[in-house]
């Protein structure tokens, strides 16, 4: 990843965030990858691109533009999203929207996957990010239906559920 930053001039990379993908992250009507403020590592946005993640545009300025930023994808394929800010429950979250869905259905992400964010400057001094695949957690039901299997490829997660176990574990909001 870093050979392939160089090669488009970047440079300052910092670790914006690793994040277990949730299925808001991977649903086809979400279209978006979102950065919770609380969860990020390092400050990655100048003053100029706090500002401009500001502007608005549409009827009664309602709309927001976002920063078109490149985005390289964990197969070194470049895309160009848009970031925005959104402030979501009281809580802001960045998102990288317009283009997420292609990145998340050509890279297989799913639910349980984990990614790092990266964001890096270009020799204009734009900014850009590189998604690098920590894990990719796979989810697999017997054909009984009375059990499920939980892995993840780097083999720091890897258990089996029963249905017994999984009942045993939700809490009182029926979360597990």
């Amino acid at each position: 990843m870093k050979n392939r930053i160089s090669s488009i001039s970047g440079g300052d990379l910092k670790l914006v965030i690793e994040k277990e993908l949730f299925d808001s992250d991977v649903a086809d009507n979400n279209q978006r990858f979102s950065i919770p403020m609380k969860q990020v590592k390092k400050d990655f946005l100048s003053e100029k691109y706090q500002t401009e993640l500001k502007l608005r545009n549409g009827h009664n300025q309602k709309h927001l533009i976002g920063i078109p930023v490149k985005v390289l994808d964990p197969s070194l394929k470049e895309y160009t999203l848009r970031l925005k800010k959104w402030t979501m429950g009281g809580s802001i979250v960045y998102n990288l929207v317009l283009g997420w869905r292609e990145i998340a259905k050509a890279n297989k992400l799913k639910t349980g996957d984990t990614l790092q964010l990266w964001s890096f400057r270009d020799n204009s001094n734009k900014l850009g990010f590189a998604l690098v695949k920590v894990s990719t957690t796979t989810m697999e039901v017997d054909q009984s239906g009375l059990g499920a299997s939980t892995s993840s490829q780097n083999g720091t997660n890897s258990h089996t559920l029963s249905t017994a176990k999984v009942n045993s574990l939700k809490t009182s909001d029926d979360t597990v």
